[in-house]
C-alpha cells in the first residue's frame, strides 16, 4: 500500500506507541506518507466533543491526505464519513504498536474493516 496512512494512537510517542482502540476518540493520529522519514503527529480536537467525534476525526485525517486509516474500531458515523471521503479502514488488534500496524497494513496482513450483517 503506497498511500498516506493515518493511525489512531493513545499518545504522542511515535511509531512505538500503542494503537488507540477507538477511532473518533483517539487523542492523536500519526500520518505516514510515502517517502517521508518521520510521521506527522496530529492532535484530534474532536476527541472530546460530546457529539460528532467520529466525523470530526474523519475530516481531520482526510485533510491530512490519508487514504487509509488504522484503528482498533470505528463507530457508525465515522464509517459513513470515511467512506464518503474515500478513506479505507483497517482494524488493528489491541496492544499492537502503530509501527507494527502500518507495516502489517502495507504487507496486506491487517483485517480490512467491513460491516457485518446478521
Amino acid at each position: 500500500m503506497d498511500v498516506a496512512i493515518a493511525v489512531s494512537v493513545e499518545r504522542d510517542g511515535g511509531l512505538e506507541g500503542p494503537i488507540c482502540p477507538q477511532f473518533g476518540r483517539a487523542p492523536r493520529f500519526l500520518v505516514l506518507r510515502p517517502g517521508d522519514a518521520a510521521p506527522e503527529s496530529l492532535a484530534n480536537g474532536a476527541a472530546g466533543d460530546a457529539h460528532g467525534a467520529g466525523t470530526g476525526a474523519a475530516a481531520l485525517v482526510a485533510r491530512a491526505g490519508a487514504k487509509a486509516v488504522i484503528s482498533g474500531r470505528f463507530g457508525p458515523r465515522a464509517v459513513e464519513a470515511l467512506r464518503a471521503l474515500g478513506v479505507a479502514m483497517w482494524i488493528a488488534p489491541p496492544g499492537m504498536s502503530a509501527g507494527d500496524a502500518v507495516e502489517k497494513c502495507r504487507r496486506g496482513e491487517l483485517q480490512p474493516f467491513e460491516i457485518r450483517t446478521f
